[in-house]
């Protein structure tokens, strides 16, 4: 793998990680389990910090590494990438919701 690539997918799971960090704040926000009271700022704060993570993310992930999965993995990995590009979409476009309760 090319030194650019590397430093791509490094970016890609270092984003990935943030996210799930942000998330699992968010769900400690909105917890009734977590003994805090709800922090109308702080959450709108981490919420913010996921959107503009996400736009950031997604677009990388169709400007810069799709793109170059389909340069340099062989076309019958043409539809594993489809189906990637698929997921991400509708990853992308589903609203949140909390999964605590």
């Amino acid at each position: 793998m090319s030194e650019p690539m590397k430093n791509l997918v490094n970016r890609q799971v270092k984003e990935h990680c943030l996210l799930l960090a942000l998330i699992d704040t968010l769900e400690v926000i909105l917890s009734p389990k977590s003994g805090h009271s709800f922090d109308p700022t702080k959450f709108r704060q981490t919420l913010e910090q996921v959107i503009e993570l996400m736009a950031v993310h997604n677009e990388t992930e169709r400007v810069e590494l799709s793109p170059a999965l389909q340069r340099c993995l062989p076309e019958v990995d043409y539809w594993q990438i489809k189906m990637l590009e698929i997921q991400d979409e509708a990853i992308s476009t589903r609203p949140f919701t909390s999964t605590s309760g």
